[in-house]
């Protein structure tokens, strides 16, 4: 009689797990249409709003998955290869949470020679991180970062460096010496 319980339960276990990965699978899916066509969703605007539309069925995320080995990796996340395009099956794959985190932050990122030119400016400038934060809207650990090499400048603070008159456009197109 036990063995029949513990059988029924090795096969219950199993059950859940295939159905538990099949719901994390919809799971993804419904979030990937929510951001690609929901208005009311609060990234509809990086997404739908943009014109990146979803093309995926569960069929392709599965495929997805199954080719890349998800099931190894601790947290998994969905990638556009080209985040410019639609969620299609050849421009998707999945990849391990830290390293798509880290993709995205590389690709907001200054190249090295300009976050220089811009820190060297500045500096130049002789203005305090505090001043330099309220004249951007920025924080001051920010511009303390900077000035200490331990981040580089950003393209969202660069827009706000300009819109904040800090610096003009003709910075970036003189020529580093």
């Amino acid at each position: 009689m036990n063995n029949y319980k513990i059988k029924n339960r090795d096969l219950v276990n199993q059950r859940n797990r295939r159905s538990s990965c099949n719901f994390h699978l919809k799971r993804r899916l419904w979030w990937i249409n929510q951001r690609c066509n929901n208005k009311k969703n609060k990234m509809y605007k990086n997404y739908g709003g943009k014109g990146i539309k979803n093309l995926l069925t569960l069929k392709d995320i599965k495929f997805l998955w199954d080719r890349d080995n998800a099931s190894q990796f601790n947290y998994p996340t969905i990638d556009r290869i080209d985040s410019s395009k639609s969620y299609f099956l050849n421009n998707c794959r999945f990849l391990e949470k830290a390293i798509n985190e880290k993709i995205g932050r590389e690709s907001k990122m200054l190249s090295v020679k300009v976050s220089r030119k811009i820190i060297g400016h500045l500096k130049s400038l002789k203005l305090k991180p505090y001043s330099l934060a309220k004249k951007s809207g920025m924080a001051k650990a920010t511009f303390r970062l900077w000035f200490n090499g331990k981040r580089q400048v950003s393209k969202a603070g660069l827009k706000r460096l300009i819109k904040g008159g800090i610096i003009s456009n003709g910075i970036l197109n003189q020529d580093t010496k």
